[in-house]
């Protein structure tokens, strides 16, 4: 696939156990974008998705990649975000230990408040799953954490 309905797909970056994920430019809105698709999303949830970020609209944290749009193409749900140049903890840590890197107690401490801010700032917004005023969120993992070519954590 290179297209994805005005996406033309730059990159593969990976999958989840949901979704696919991409480095993409719009037909008029340039990029490069983060496009998320829902490929394998189960549609009971395509709801709840869509719930999710709407709540999201317009909300700006320095934590947070800003939510820039979301929808679906021929029933495939799909989210975009500014694509952030740098690399995720996960390939970061990896090649910390590879390279024998040791890493201070100061600096883990600063990415756990870092992550802990972003987290806390998707917990405060609402609404979330039935019953909650918190937005749900999906894996919090290494591999979702971003770490930008100037330190910035998102």
């Amino acid at each position: 696939m290179t297209r994805f309905g005005d996406f033309t797909l730059l990159e593969d970056l990976g999958q989840s156990a949901t979704a696919d994920r991409y480095k993409a430019s719009h037909a008029t809105q340039g990029g490069p974008f983060f496009l998320k698709v829902y490929s394998r999303l189960d549609t009971a949830l395509h709801g709840d998705l869509a719930q999710r970020c709407e709540a999201l609209m317009g909300r700006s944290h320095p934590n947070l990649a800003t939510h820039l749009g979301h929808g679906a193409i021929d029933g495939m749900p799909f989210v975009v975000s500014p694509f952030l140049e740098g690399i995720d903890l996960g390939r970061m840590a990896s090649s910390l230990v590879d390279r024998r890197v040791t890493v201070g107690l100061e600096t883990l401490l600063l990415l756990l408040i870092e992550v802990g801010g972003g987290v806390d700032a998707l917990h405060a917004i609402a609404p979330g799953p039935a019953g909650s005023t918190q937005i749900g969120h999906g894996d919090v993992s290494v591999g979702h954490v971003r770490i930008g070519l100037d330190g910035q954590i998102w």
